[in-house]
């Protein structure tokens, strides 16, 4: 007869995960993360930003970074990507991804589709964390929100904000497969890039946004709205 899944003291934990994890070696690549891990990436998330911090996690463990988003996130009231993925301070701010501005880097890391009722509740959410009356916000936070809603949200940008998630993933190829040869983590690595994909003058200009190249012909976007 087959075992039935239920709750384990506590005590049991480690025991089933080991018997788990031999009896399903390919089910549990990615591990299940417990509370300890998830309060220690929730430390890191602050420092270094929702994407840096899961890509330095990742790259630690030889995990990718989907792997890291469908692992468990621990139990209680953690909530990991209920938290702001933008931690980073006013001035550093243009280091952070559109998605991550607008809390939904892990749908833009799952390829989840979005569509414009997703957009508005997620900005809604953004704006009560990063309005400058809240604890960690400032107008630098709003005004770079701002940017990325026209960027995500208008219709007529929508050539620029395929090139930008195009981009946005040779950013995260790039700094994976560079990691062994340079002495700036996975984190910097993405800061440094994406701030400079968001520049006028070496990317996208997030404050007017224009294409970078020409033809984007025959990709297939990786992150894809209804």
């Amino acid at each position: 007869r087959s075992p039935t899944c239920r709750k384990t003291p506590s005590a049991m934990v480690r025991f089933l995960a080991r018997l788990l994890a031999l009896c399903l070696p390919a089910a549990t690549k990615s591990g299940t993360l417990s509370d300890a891990d998830a309060k220690l990436l929730l430390e890191d998330i602050k420092r270094k930003g929702f994407v840096g911090a899961l890509a330095d996690w990742s790259s630690k463990r030889g995990l990718r970074l989907t792997d890291v988003l469908t692992s468990g996130w621990g139990q209680g009231d953690l909530h990991v990507l209920e938290q702001r993925q933008c931690t980073l301070p006013a001035e550093q701010v243009q280091s952070c991804s559109c998605f991550e501005i607008f809390n939904m880097a892990d749908l833009w890391l799952k390829h989840a589709k979005v569509d414009e009722e997703e957009y508005k509740q997620r900005f809604k959410r953004a704006v009560k964390f990063y309005h400058p009356d809240k604890l960690g916000g400032s107008e630098a936070h709003m005004v770079h929100l701002r940017a990325c809603s026209g960027l995500l949200r208008d219709p007529k940008l929508a050539k620029v904000r395929k090139e930008y998630i195009v981009e946005m993933r040779k950013v995260l190829d790039k700094c994976s497969k560079q990691a062994k040869k340079r002495s700036s983590s996975d984190a910097e690595c993405y800061r440094e890039e994406v701030e400079m994909l968001h520049d006028c003058e070496t990317g996208i200009c997030l404050a007017k946004p224009k294409l970078m190249a020409g033809d984007l012909a025959g990709d297939d976007g990786a992150y894809t709205e209804k």
